[in-house]
């Protein structure tokens, strides 16, 4: 059994060391000890594990209520961006990878960067100079879709090189097959355009040179 000594103080076990063993409460209220055990609520005005050290394995809860894991900031309401994850009385949170199994409802929000995509309550934008693409790298590179900035000017492609059909800002190309179905006005299997438009030689189609 481990004796305790009272003296002007508080109280200590005889084998306190600071942070190394036994107990301690001090005249001014502070507390040592190993573990415990607490029956009822647990009210603190800050908790701070393992202590508050800013290294990135700690975990902290301000007297504001905010929380943050991993910030090596010495300020962590300076330079929160600096943690690994947090969350503000705000609602305002941010995680390095998050796994979600239910449904996400959101008014607005961005991925990338807040220029890159964004999701609006109109739709999505894909900034000045962003784009959205499927298989295709750029705009008419590769076999898929592109549709946003290219180089110079907004475009649109899909398809690949043999059958696609393009809009460079300027020009709009269709090269393929072309069939509206089955009693529509045009009806044609084989419908294949260089690039439209072009100048005509007489009212009605263009005259066959025209076609590849």
């Amino acid at each position: 059994m481990v004796s305790t000594l009272v003296d002007t103080e508080g109280l200590r076990s005889v084998d306190y060391v600071a942070s190394t063993s036994g107990w301690m409460i001090s005249g001014a209220g502070n507390v040592e000890f190993n573990n415990g055990e607490f029956r009822g609520a647990l009210i603190a005005g800050e908790v701070h594990i393992p202590d508050e050290d800013t290294t990135a394995n700690s975990f902290h809860t301000d007297t504001n209520g905010n929380s943050w894991w991993g910030c090596t900031s010495a300020d962590f309401t300076s330079d929160n961006d600096n943690a690994n994850a947090y969350i503000l009385n705000t609602g305002v949170a941010k995680f390095q990878n998050v796994e979600v199994t239910g449904t996400i409802n959101a008014t607005a929000g961005w991925i990338g960067t807040p220029v890159a995509l964004v999701y609006e309550d109109q739709g999505i934008n894909c900034g000045a100079s962003g784009h959205i693409r499927g298989g295709q790298t750029d705009f008419f590179t590769g076999d898929g879709f592109f549709l946003g900035y290219s180089t110079d000017d907004y475009k649109f492609s899909i398809g690949d090189t043999s059958n696609y059909m393009t809009w460079d800002g300027s020009y709009l190309k269709i090269k393929g097959s072309f069939d509206v179905g089955t009693g529509g006005i045009v009806n044609n299997a084989v419908y294949t355009v260089a690039t439209l438009p072009i100048a005509p030689t007489e009212d009605g189609f263009n005259n066959p040179s025209a076609y590849e």
